[in-house]
């Protein structure tokens, strides 16, 4: 590995380790019926029945504070200040004799679906994907006594990137100074681009996307059509 290697591969593992944004609960605020933390300039509000921070010793595998409420509920919702990408969250069930469990997660913003989560033993690190997200609802047909912790967002490297395929969809040049081209796509729903702090800077329906308005560095592309979405790590020169 040459020094400009070493150099550019340095430069982008700094970039990844500053995009992700994770509320852990350690320097969260609890209110009358909601919990809230801040960080890297963007809150989030947790809301539910009887809702605390609490320690539990790593159940589950969470770290330090959970959010947890303290009598069995059914519906929790999450809401930012500002709409991000939602990657992951560790979901837990405090319920001491029903250790499995179904959570029902409902995205509000962007293009994305509802994803179901069974929890084993108790617990689910339940993997999200979403994008354009202002608030999000996790219910279930029972009640139960919501824990969770590890709210992962705003880290476009971990949104789910399509592995190699005959049909996979083709972005060029790559790196561009300028323009970017999109070929072997049908049926776009929406083309999105991501700076490395996972912020939505772009938003378009065209083939042919003018770039030259970017500062250089790392970006990810997001395509998005009828039956797929994939993600494509692109540098603008």
């Amino acid at each position: 590995m040459n020094n400009i290697t070493k150099i550019l591969f340095v430069f982008f593992i700094s970039i990844v380790s500053n995009a992700q944004t994770i509320f852990e609960w350690e320097t969260g605020v609890q209110n009358d019926g909601n919990v809230t933390e801040t960080i890297d300039g963007i809150t989030v509000t947790a809301v539910y029945s009887d809702v605390i921070l609490s320690d539990e010793g790593g159940f589950g595998g969470s770290t330090g504070n959970i959010i947890l409420s303290l009598t069995p509920v059914s519906t929790a919702t999450f809401s930012f200040t500002e709409a991000v990408i939602v990657n992951s969250i560790l979901a837990l069930s405090g319920n001491e004799f029903q250790t499995e469990a179904d959570y029902t997660f409902t995205p509000t913003g962007g293009s994305n679906q509802v994803v179901v989560a069974s929890l084993t033993n108790s617990a689910a690190q339940v993997t999200l994907n979403w994008t354009d997200v202002t608030s999000f609802t996790v219910t279930s047909a029972e009640n139960y006594n919501y824990g969770f912790d590890n709210l992962l967002i705003n880290d476009p490297v971990a949104l789910s990137v399509t592995a190699y395929r005959k049909d996979a969809i083709k972005v060029y040049p790559n790196p561009s100074e300028n323009f970017l081209y999109i070929s072997d796509v049908q049926n776009i729903k929406t083309i999105k681009i991501y700076n490395s702090l996972g912020r939505l800077i772009k938003k378009t329906l065209d083939l042919k996307i003018d770039i030259s308005q970017l500062y250089k560095g790392i970006y990810f592309l997001q395509i998005e059509t009828n039956n797929r979405i994939e993600t494509k790590k692109i540098i603008k020169k």
